[in-house]
C-alpha cells in the first residue's frame, strides 16, 4: 500500500487527502489498521470504506489511530450491532491508552461522535463486564 485516499468529514464539511504511508511500529498505526481491515478483505483495499477512531483534533494535527472499522458497502439493519461492537472496542483501547479517570462527558468533547453512539458503547461494555460507570460517572475499566 502506497498511498491512501482519504475523505474526511468534520462538521460536515468534506476533505479529500492522498497520504503517503509507511510501515508503523504498532497495529494502533495507520498502516497496521489498515493492513488489518485488508487482512478481512482478502487482501485488497480498493473499495472499502473505512472508519477511523482517532485521538486529536483540529486540522494540521498529530492524530493517534485507535482503531479502523471496515464500513459495509449497504448499512444494514442487522450491521449496526457488529459496528457498535466495534466502536465499543475502540473505546475501551482508548480508556485503556489514558490511564487516566474519564467520563462520559469527557468521551463526548474528546470525539466528534453523537453521545447516543458513545452511551450504547458504554452500555456494551458495560454487558460484557469490561467496563464499570461508577456513582460519580467516571468510568472503570475492568
Amino acid at each position: 500500500v502506497h498511498k491512501v485516499r482519504l475523505e474526511i468529514k468534520i462538521n460536515g464539511s468534506e476533505e479529500t487527502k492522498n497520504w503517503g504511508i509507511t510501515k508503523g511500529k504498532t497495529v494502533r498505526g495507520l498502516f497496521g489498521q489498515l493492513c488489518t481491515v485488508a487482512k478481512k478483505n482478502g487482501g485488497y483495499l480498493k473499495g472499502a470504506r473505512i472508519t477511523l477512531l482517532v485521538k486529536g483534533s483540529g486540522r494540521n494535527k498529530d492524530y493517534t489511530v485507535l482503531e479502523a472499522i471496515e464500513n459495509s458497502n449497504s448499512e444494514k439493519k442487522e450491521d449496526i450491532p457488529s459496528a457498535d461492537t466495534n466502536f465499543a472496542k475502540g473505546i475501551l483501547n482508548y480508556l485503556q491508552l489514558c490511564k487516566k479517570s474519564m467520563t462520559k462527558q469527557d468521551l463526548y468533547r474528546i470525539f466528534d461522535i453523537p453521545p447516543d453512539r458513545i452511551d450504547r458503547a458504554i452500555e456494551i461494555l458495560e454487558n460484557e463486564n469490561k467496563l464499570v460507570v461508577e456513582l460519580d460517572g467516571t468510568l472503570v475499566v475492568l
